[in-house]
């Protein structure tokens, strides 16, 4: 399910990473633009897309030709992560009736099994990740189910 491997990315601008996302948005039927969000989730999506941005720009983010981000983890992870790409796929029906089982508070749970039925990595493996890291992959996942 997820592609691994070490890499590195090239860069890219920032108009041009706006692009790719906003086309990774549309081909997922993801609204990234959030007319009909409170501010709060507003606020959220605009750090999301910050986040994404970033991330593109630095080269660690893309997408593959099969649409799907490749998130490659920064030295700041620890080793045995750092410098590892994972291929996020779009979560299916299975994801999101396997976050049945966490109760309401436990959204942090709910979002890490999220991210790792998108990538085939184990939950506890994104609690190894540097703080940026797991937030990329926490914010991809919050797009899918806010969508």
């Amino acid at each position: 399910m997820a592609d691994e491997k070490k890499t590195t990315g090239e860069t890219m601008s920032a108009e041009l990473a706006e692009q790719e996302i906003a086309r990774w948005a549309e081909d997922n039927d993801i609204d990234i633009v959030g007319a009909g969000f409170s501010d709060t989730d507003k606020l959220a999506l605009t750090m999301t897309k910050e986040r994404l941005v970033k991330s593109m720009q630095r080269g660690f983010l893309s997408i593959n030709d099969k649409g799907n981000f490749v998130y490659t983890v920064s030295q700041k992870s620890p080793a045995g992560f750092a410098g590892t790409s994972v291929e996020i796929v779009p979560p299916n029906g299975r994801a999101y009736m396997g976050i049945d089982n966490y109760k309401t508070q436990q959204m942090n749970h709910k979002i890490v099994a999220i991210c790792s039925a998108m990538t085939g990595k184990d939950i506890g493996w994104f609690s190894n990740l540097y703080n940026t890291d797991y937030k990329v992959f926490t914010g991809i996942a919050q797009l899918f189910m806010s969508a």
